[in-house]
């Protein structure tokens, strides 16, 4: 799912007048991710009783953090080259800070680093979520809170009427994670029909939605999303081996891809751009992957996991 989602970015960020919609893989990110970080983290509490937040925190860190200082340090050699005269460190120390998401709508940059905006997103969400989801499983209603924060948040964005002020920003763009964190307290199961229609369905918008990011883009996108994951263990396709391989290097893909399009699309034709948007690309996330991710996975491994709940007993 991660291919599927980081190859629809990279076409449109390659032209976005090609697939217009193709932002919308975002969104599909945004979804599996708020599922997968909701099911670690609450198995964590159902075995051991608790978050280790501080440890979590750091496990997040570990894993984004040195990929993207290693893409900043490559983009703050080649930036001022390719595009002089600009603020290339303060765009990098935006991103590194995980601000864009602010920055960007306050018409403060990075101009080319736009797609950090994402990453600021979900960094937000990771040292929030866990401070919330700990009241929520003791509640035992885990499910209408999560509810009713998508709601009071798709109400919230609907007061902006550009679509920048309500695109980038956590606290009206992050309603994907909500929905996958819905979707893993639900438990839904379904068939590879069902992934299948989701699929067609993220094809559709990433090809035939508006050019502005609006509304009912990202509510067909989530709609998609959660069909997808829902169906994942019958939809055998998403085992193909160059999709997983692919799946593998996209965090790597999603930081280096944007700057090279960027840079590409306004002097190359879109098959042009697209192949060697692709090729650099998966190279730059192959070295990442096989050093400072290889690095930063080892020290992860390093970190113990959660204790088991010990018996009462002996408490």
């Amino acid at each position: 799912m991660r291919a599927v989602a980081i190859l629809v970015v990279m076409l449109f960020h390659s032209n976005p007048d090609v697939l217009v919609g193709g932002y919308v893989g975002v969104d599909l990110f945004f979804v599996l991710s708020g599922y997968l970080i909701t099911s670690i983290l609450v198995e964590e509490y159902r075995s051991t009783g608790a978050i280790d937040v501080p440890r979590f925190y750091l496990r997040r860190f570990l894993r984004l953090a040195p990929a993207l200082l290693f893409m900043l340090a490559g983009y703050l050699l080649v930036a001022p080259i390719v595009w002089p005269g600009e603020p290339h460190f303060r765009d990098a120390l935006y991103t590194a800070f995980y601000v864009t998401d602010f920055t960007l709508p306050a018409g403060m940059g990075p101009d080319h680093l736009v797609h950090s905006w994402s990453l600021s997103v979900e960094e937000q969400f990771y040292l929030l979520w866990p401070l919330a989801l700990v009241p929520l499983m003791r509640s035992g209603k885990a499910v209408p809170f999560i509810l009713l924060a998508l709601l009071v948040m798709i109400a919230w964005r609907g007061q902006f009427t550009d679509w920048k002020d309500h695109y980038y920003r956590i606290d009206t763009h992050s309603s994907g994670l909500l929905v996958g964190a819905l979707l893993h307290f639900i438990g839904w199961k379904t068939n590879r029909w069902v992934g299948l229609a989701g699929l067609a369905i993220l094809l559709f918008v990433s090809l035939y939605a508006q050019r502005e990011w609006n509304s009912p883009a990202i509510l067909a996108t989530e709609i998609a999303a959660v069909m997808l994951i829902a169906s994942v263990r019958e939809s055998r396709w998403l085992e193909a081996p160059l999709l997983v391989h692919i799946g593998k290097l996209s965090y790597g893909l999603y930081l280096w891809h944007y700057p090279i399009a960027h840079y590409l699309r306004s002097r190359f034709d879109f098959f042009e751009t697209v192949t060697m948007t692709l090729l650099l690309s998966y190279l730059m996330a192959l070295l990442s992957y096989h050093s400072v991710e290889a690095w930063s996975r080892r020290m992860k491994d390093r970190i113990s996991a959660p204790r088991q709940r010990e018996p009462v007993l002996t408490s």
